[in-house]
């Protein structure tokens, strides 16, 4: 079996009927739980009741709480979420909240040559105290641990500096269609065919390169190989954790050295029925 962590937010997404468990990365640990692997949150939340009823719901599930610190300084992360009638979520993140404070410990020294693979994105980075963190914690990891960037824009919290970060720190890189637009302009690259997309992998010294566009197709490209599929239809509730779950699904599979358009099919599925039921962990 397989350890797999995820490092950067914890929060509770706070929907117009209710609270779900969220933040990417989380989200991402616990698909990757749920398809059998052993997955570990690197995160913080606050000393409150929100923090206690976060740590109650991982330890239920099953996840691996030895590097999720509680901070007395600063209430537990939210972000609050509506949905418009395609499913699709709009959020409004609340600022300077335990996740945003995630300190560097000794402790997870203890853990560097443990992970198989880790997820992280550019959200976590809005603060330079989980920046500091994350970054010096992924440069720390065994050169066998997988890293796999799901970029995840949200709102004004990235740069250009910080996605150069990322990518180069990077062995899987994840994006959407709308970030694929703004890697073209930034980088002022062509990612609209696969020779195009392995020039990239080259030119960043990426392993995989993955492009997802909601309800139409996703594409995973790597140097020897490419994959484009459709979407499955579905009747989509909301698309809350699609892409982290999807991401999961991938990394189950190329972790296994399964066949690429096999490991896209799995991925694809898990990614639907995640969109068949409310919140990022409604299958659950």
């Amino acid at each position: 079996m397989k350890n797999i962590a995820a490092i950067g937010e914890i929060l509770w997404d706070n929907f117009p009927d209710g609270k779900e468990l969220g933040g990417a990365p989380t989200n991402f640990a616990i698909m990757s739980k749920y398809i059998g692997s052993n997955a570990f949150v690197i995160s913080a939340v606050g000393d409150d009741f929100s923090g206690k009823e976060i740590l109650e719901k991982l330890h239920q599930i099953g996840i691996n709480t030895d590097l999720l610190q509680i901070n007395p300084n600063y209430k537990t992360g939210e972000v609050n979420i509506s949905v418009d009638n395609a499913g699709n979520p709009k959020y409004e993140i609340i600022e300077n909240r335990a996740c945003d404070h995630i300190h560097y410990s000794e402790k997870m020294d203890e853990f560097t040559g443990k992970f198989d693979a880790i997820c992280f994105g550019s959200l976590s980075h809005r603060s330079e105290d989980s920046k500091q963190t994350i970054f010096k914690f992924l440069h720390k990891l065994d050169k066998k641990c997988l890293k796999v960037c799901d970029l995840n824009i949200r709102q004004n919290y990235y740069n250009k500096n910080l996605i150069n970060d990322l990518l180069d720190i990077s062995d899987v890189f994840k994006i959407n269609y709308e970030e694929k637009s703004l890697l073209e302009n930034i980088f002022k690259v062509n990612l609209n065919k696969a020779e195009d997309c392995k020039k990239f992998l080259l030119e960043k010294d990426l392993q995989v390169l993955i492009i997802t566009n909601g309800e139409i197709e996703s594409e995973i490209i790597t140097l020897n190989e490419y994959s484009k599929l459709n979407s499955k239809k579905i009747n989509v509730v909301d698309t809350v954790g699609a892409g982290d779950s999807f991401l999961a699904g991938f990394v189950h599979g190329y972790l296994k050295k399964l066949p690429i358009e096999l490991i896209h099919r799995n991925a694809i599925e898990l990614s639907a029925k995640v969109c068949e039921s409310k919140g990022a962990l409604g299958i659950l």
